[in-house]
């Protein structure tokens, strides 16, 4: 850490620094944990101009203010045992400061076996986001968030689907839904969770979007990251069905199911899933192939064992 973020973070909390740790960041991201006199830990984040692993490759530093944005719509919104408190913002240093939600009891669910009991604390904490935001009407990039919905789209669903039949039906539907505030990128790394708390990190992506989008992105982590105990179908339907219930509201199933696979093959078919599985290289190979040739089909079966028989007949 700088002298410049140093001197940012001492002026906001007023306590001596002992010692800072740089933790992962990710790609676009320095993350660093600050130790001080008074025994306290807080997070500080910078985003970066270029990618780290790319640094030809330039990126806007300037989004960490829609993370800070989100931040405080949830924390307005009564939502501040979801997330991180933030502590202070500056956009001269592209940096928040925010409490550190990692303690020894704690659980970073990327690093762990996923269990029924942990993914339901997930599903009563997104359902409960979305709940309490619904009626809100704030944008969190400007302009309605458009833009961030259309690449979100074009980068999470269609990137490695758009010449599918399935997906492409899937994504004209989803658009003519009605929008509302979603996180964006609920996957296990982003989520920590403890005996008091189910909380959501980086919400660089947090904008006005689909529940159907949200829910979908979120099981089909879980999912690929596997469920002790439960099948593929199994998760699928138990979680749906939990999520549908806790919002009660009507999604529609058939799209949810092919948007889920269209997500699936985007993490997998990229290469970069950021968390471990249980899959060979092989196997995730003849995975994408069944994915693939299963939402390149005009009509199919659309019941959730379809998930069942593609993982089985990939493992074999």
């Amino acid at each position: 850490m700088d002298d410049k973020l140093e001197g940012f973070v001492s002026n906001l909390l007023n306590d001596e620094i002992l010692k800072c740790v740089h933790v992962h960041g990710g790609l676009v991201h320095k993350v660093f944990r600050i130790y001080t006199k008074s025994g306290k830990k807080y997070i500080l984040k910078q985003r970066l101009s270029h990618y780290s692993a790319l640094p030809s490759l330039y990126v806007d530093y300037k989004k960490i203010f829609y993370e800070k944005r989100a931040l405080e719509i949830m924390h307005n919104a009564g939502l501040e045992k979801y997330f991180p408190k933030l502590l202070g913002y500056s956009l001269r240093l592209n940096s928040i400061l925010m409490e550190d939600v990692l303690d020894e009891n704690s659980l970073v669910c990327d690093d762990i076996q996923l269990s029924r009991q942990i993914c339901e604390k997930i599903i009563n904490a997104i359902s409960d986001v979305h709940l309490r935001t619904k009626n809100l009407k704030q944008s969190i990039h400007g302009d309605c968030d458009k833009r961030i919905y259309r690449l979100n789209i074009k980068y999470r669903i269609l990137n490695h689907a758009k010449t599918l039949q399935l997906a492409k039906y899937a994504v004209k539907l989803l658009c003519k839904l009605k929008r509302n505030i979603i996180l964006g990128d609920v996957c296990p790394k982003n989520i920590i969770i403890n005996k008091s708390r189910t909380v959501f990190l980086d919400l660089e992506y947090c904008h006005r979007g689909n529940y159907e989008f949200e829910i979908s992105y979120v099981l089909a982590h879980l999912i690929i990251q596997g469920v002790s105990g439960m099948n593929p179908s199994e998760v699928f339907e138990d979680f749906f069905e939990m999520y549908l219930n806790k919002i009660n509201s009507k999604i529609n199933y058939k799209m949810t199911l092919i948007l889920c696979l269209s997500i699936m093959l985007y993490r997998l078919e990229k290469g970069a899933i950021p968390y471990k599985t249980n899959f060979t290289v092989d196997e995730k190979i003849n995975l994408v192939s069944k994915i693939r040739n299963f939402l390149n089909q005009k009509k199919g079966s659309f019941d959730s064992k379809i998930l069942l028989q593609i993982m089985y007949e990939s493992k074999n």
